[in-house]
Formats: structure tokens, sequence, C-alpha cells
């Protein structure tokens, strides 16, 4: 594929994604968030940051 088929943008957000009991990734819950526009809110209001950290700092390896 050439260049005119890479997207304009890649938006990244620093979010833990809402999983569902089986352990994936609830892709709809993703895209309805995406698409609502609630992902950028949730990526800069500092408590929504204190949660991410948390849970990041819970993680294990």
């Amino acid at each position: 594929m050439g260049a005119e088929h890479l997207p304009d943008r890649t938006e990244l957000y620093p979010r833990h994604p809402r999983r569902m009991k089986d352990g994936r990734i609830d892709d709809a819950w993703c895209r309805a968030q995406y698409l609502t526009g609630a992902l950028h809110p949730k990526s800069t209001g500092p408590m929504f940051q204190a949660l991410t950290a948390l849970r990041g700092a819970g993680r294990t390896k």
C-alpha cells in the first residue's frame, strides 16, 4: 500500500479498556467511548489519570 492509504493521524489514549468476563477487551464499549468523544476528557481529567495510574500500579507481569 502507498502513503495515500495511511491514516491522517493516530490518537493514543492512556486508558485501560473495559474487559468482558472472559478477559477479552470489550470492543463495542471502546468504540462507543471513542465515537461519543468520551476518551479525550477521560485521558486529560485528573481523576481519570489517577485511576489509570492505580490500575497500572496494580498490574503484575
